[in-house]
């Protein structure tokens, strides 16, 4: 339902493409800040407000591990949120699963806002850092597309060993 953007990429050649000057720098990341913390929320409701007959139908079905996974998600909603956020591929399915628990919508912002700065830090660093060490705009944001997929690779690789464990 939802397309897939790599906005952390986007963020960071962006600020490759423009230099890396603080301002700029402050500006992408205030907007990305932002912007990623509206989005997240906007979905978190979008689902609590579709999520009566879904929820409706996992509550008739036996407790398996789809309800044991929601009510362990939903019951800190801020950790999840900060994890999922810097974790590739894991923000809509843990923003779901979140509301589909029912979780605190305070505490759902308070994580989503502290894991949107910490991710629009990340993005901002990787493209002043591609800014500051290429001269070319073009290279710049090669580098720092380059080091925001690399990123997320790391990232991927950890949760896949996490998983196998």
């Amino acid at each position: 339902a939802l397309p897939f953007v790599p906005t952390g990429e986007i963020v960071a050649g962006l600020l490759a493409w423009h230099g890396g000057g603080i301002l700029i720098a402050a500006a992408v990341f205030l907007i990305a800040w932002l912007a990623s913390s509206l989005g997240d929320l906007l979905l978190f409701t979008e689902v609590r407000l579709l999520a009566g007959p879904l929820r409706r139908w996992l509550d008739r079905r036996p407790p398996g591990r789809i309800v044991r996974t929601l009510d362990a998600v939903g019951r800190n909603p801020a950790g999840a949120m900060t994890f999922a956020r810097l974790t590739p591929g894991a923000r809509a399915p843990m923003i779901i699963a979140l509301a589909l628990a029912r979780a605190d919508r305070r505490r759902f912002v308070a994580g989503d806002l502290l894991g949107c700065a910490l991710w629009a830090a990340l993005y901002t660093v990787i493209g002043s850092l591609g800014a500051s060490t290429v001269g070319n705009p073009v290279l710049a944001v090669g580098v720092a597309v380059a080091g925001a997929a690399l990123v997320g690779l790391v990232g991927s690789r950890i949760r896949a060993c996490r998983a196998a464990r």
